[in-house]
């Protein structure tokens, strides 16, 4: 298969990906919180762009500072209830503003619920594609990749 070939099956796969669905208690309900992933080269500049914070462990642990990294996580990629997280109103004065709900949402959630989402995200966007190179690295090798 061409290099072409590989990379519309890539395309193909980015937009057949079903999100990653993560149930949040957020005032007292539970929010459903849908995650796409994001191609790797946007992965590593998000977090890249947001480096661990001096003394914590879970930032150090994957390399970024991930409280940062899910405040910032690209908007077209969420939704919470199905909805997306932002949406369009027009102001006072008659302009179009966009109000991002997802920025309050965070700003508001517990800190268990920061660290379950925080983990969602390192897993569609880091576990995940470690698995799939894995397999494809056994499937080279003559091994039946494991499920």
């Amino acid at each position: 298969m061409g290099l072409g070939d590989l990379i519309a099956k890539a395309r193909a796969e980015v937009e057949a990906v079903e999100p990653v669905v993560l149930d949040v208690e957020f005032a007292g309900e539970l929010v459903r919180v849908s995650f796409l992933p994001l191609l790797g080269f946007d992965w590593s500049t998000l977090t890249t762009t947001h480096p661990p914070r001096v003394g914590s462990t879970f930032d150090r642990n994957v390399g970024y500072n991930v409280d940062a990294v899910t405040a910032a996580y690209p908007r077209d990629k969420i939704t919470a209830n199905g909805e997306p997280v932002t949406r369009q109103e027009v102001g006072e004065d008659g302009q179009v503003v966009t109000v991002d709900e997802w920025a309050d949402l965070v700003r508001h959630l517990s800190s268990p619920n920061l660290k379950n989402i925080a983990t969602v995200l390192w897993g569609v966007n880091q576990m995940e594609p470690a698995k799939r190179l894995a397999d494809v690295g056994k499937a080279s090798a003559g091994e039946a990749p494991k499920k």
